[in-house]
């Protein structure tokens, strides 16, 4: 089934925007691109089921950014993008062949520690789970008072 997904860089893989275009291209068709400036409204809407522990480590990590962001369409593309991506929060203990994996060897892997047991992990990229999560990621990503140049 045809649908679209989104797909936005966090800045610890910015070095590789190329790689991970090219990447993203290959499983489905890139059909908008732009650098969107991130902030807390957006993060909120994006992150609304993260838990509290984890929402100020993300607010501090993110807002204020011009992030690239692209909406990906293709057939099960969500699927399709999770297994290119890496479906765990951690990209040490994502398959091989991932791009949370690849770049952490590229770039490093990081994380913080939160206190209590939780870690913030830099893993690059942020992707929608699901179809409702797809569409509600695309309204706010693409907002026009967010948006600047194509990418």
């Amino acid at each position: 089934m045809e649908e679209q997904t989104i797909v936005m860089m966090k800045p610890e893989a910015l070095p590789r925007l190329h790689f991970i275009r090219k990447s993203l291209a290959s499983v489905g068709r890139i059909v908008w691109s732009r650098s969107v400036h991130i902030n807390t409204e957006v993060l909120s809407e994006i992150y609304r089921s993260q838990r509290s522990e984890f929402s100020k480590a993300t607010f501090d990590h993110l807002s204020g950014q011009a992030l690239p962001v692209f909406v990906i369409e293709g057939n099960s593309i969500i699927d399709r993008i999770s297994t290119l991506v890496g479906n765990n929060t951690n990209p040490e203990l994502c398959a091989e062949h991932t791009l949370r994996k690849a770049l952490g060897f590229q770039l490093g892997f990081r994380s913080r520690n939160l206190g209590g047991g939780f870690f913030y992990y830099y893993n690059f990229l942020h992707c929608s789970r699901n179809e409702q999560e797809a569409v509600e990621h695309i309204k706010a990503l693409t907002d026009p008072l967010l948006v600047s140049n194509p990418i």
